[in-house]
């Protein structure tokens, strides 16, 4: 069904972000004179990104680390059609594509912004992507403190979770303790470690127990 401001797809913003973590297989347009590629976009709402992988991946096995992330929190805008220079530089490829089907999101340094210039299967399928980016950038100023702190640490694990194991080593979560300037002796390290065996929630606790910015954060949860 179709809303007022001309896009179309699930009138149920659930339904919508499902699909967008379901995936979808789009060709990409580069500003340089490389020639686009179909990718695998997907939503990650847990960490608030977007990610891709190279080919068409939908329901299969995807590799751990992507291709490419945009988070969703330096997104400054979606736009549909065709308005980018990565499209401009592909002219005769981006002549064979309805603008309909288009669009562009553009991320990062708001001084230098980089686009995502993407081609979806037609226009219902870009108009659910541009609907769930339009509502997630907007969700981000209801988002709490306490939030923030809990998406960035799962960002930070799948970083370091390099073999998709759901588990971290003690030298992983030692080097996650030092880029976060946390100090702790690493006899306490171990011996916490030790006890939470190396998931997810490990990481959290650990953070909690040694980060005295993250100990504040806890506190105004409780």
């Amino acid at each position: 069904m179709g809303d007022p401001d001309g896009l179309n797809g699930p009138d149920d913003m659930a339904e919508v972000l499902a699909q967008m973590e379901a995936g979808s297989v789009m060709s990409r347009f580069y500003a340089s004179r490389r020639r686009p590629e179909k990718k695998t976009i997907i939503l990650r709402q847990d960490v608030f990104e977007i990610v891709w992988y190279g080919g068409s991946r939908p329901g299969k096995t995807l590799p751990v680390a992507p291709e490419g992330t945009v988070d969703l929190r330096e997104v400054a805008e979606v736009r549909k059609g065709k308005n980018s220079r990565d499209f401009e530089r592909q002219l005769t490829e981006a002549d064979r594509c309805d603008a309909d089907s288009c669009l562009v999101v553009l991320y990062g340094n708001e001084f230098r912004l980089k686009t995502l210039s993407l081609v979806a299967l037609g226009k219902t399928e870009r108009d659910v992507w541009v609907r769930g980016i339009i509502h997630l950038i907007s969700s981000v100023r209801n988002f709490t403190y306490p939030l923030m702190v809990n998406r960035w640490l799962l960002k930070e694990f799948r970083i370091l979770d390099r073999n998709g194991s759901n588990t971290l080593g003690l030298t992983e979560v030692k080097k996650f303790l030092q880029k976060a300037n946390a100090r702790c002796p690493n006899a306490r390290v171990r011996a916490i470690f030790n006890v939470l065996h190396l998931s997810w929630v490990s990481l959290c606790l650990i953070s909690l127990s040694v980060h005295p910015v993250l100990k504040e954060v806890d506190r105004s949860r409780a």
